[in-house]
């Protein structure tokens, strides 16, 4: 019986995502996410830039902040110029899942990521699968804990 609790408490803990994150693209371009995460609450504050020597444009820049609530419940929103989105994140055992549908017209497209921390609490993994009218692709990031 103790053996089958420590199993099902294994599955169950949540990682901390908490913590300054960069990835290094094969362009050469540097993202750092600033991840504060307190359960349910998850904020995501991204910078994005080109290194120097990059293939990327020079001064590249992108800069945005993302707040979710780990709930697993759909959020609606109806932007101004007519697109709407649905937003779901929530725990799937250790693994966290953002799934998110946007309709642009006729146009849908699914998206599902997902976020992996290794064992060693250093790595954190992000793949997604993108649905649209053109098919399917998949990627997947890798992030240095820093």
């Amino acid at each position: 019986m103790l053996a089958l609790a420590s199993v099902v408490s294994a599955f169950g803990q949540k990682p901390d995502l908490t913590g300054t994150w960069k990835q290094i693209d094969r362009s050469g371009v540097v993202r750092i996410d600033k991840i504060e995460h307190k359960d349910p609450y998850l904020k995501v504050a991204t910078d994005t830039r080109s290194a120097p020597g990059s293939t990327a444009p020079l001064g590249f820049a992108l800069m945005g902040t993302h707040e979710y609530n780990i709930d697993g419940e759909e959020k609606a929103d109806n932007g101004a110029n007519g697109r709407q989105r649905w937003t779901t994140v929530g725990w799937q055992g250790s693994v966290l899942v953002f799934v998110k549908i946007v309709k642009d017209g006729y146009h849908v497209t699914v998206t599902r990521e997902t976020w992996t921390l290794s064992d060693d609490g250093n790595t954190l993994t992000r793949t997604t699968r993108v649905i649209d009218m053109d098919g399917v692709t998949e990627s997947t990031l890798t992030f240095e804990r820093q």
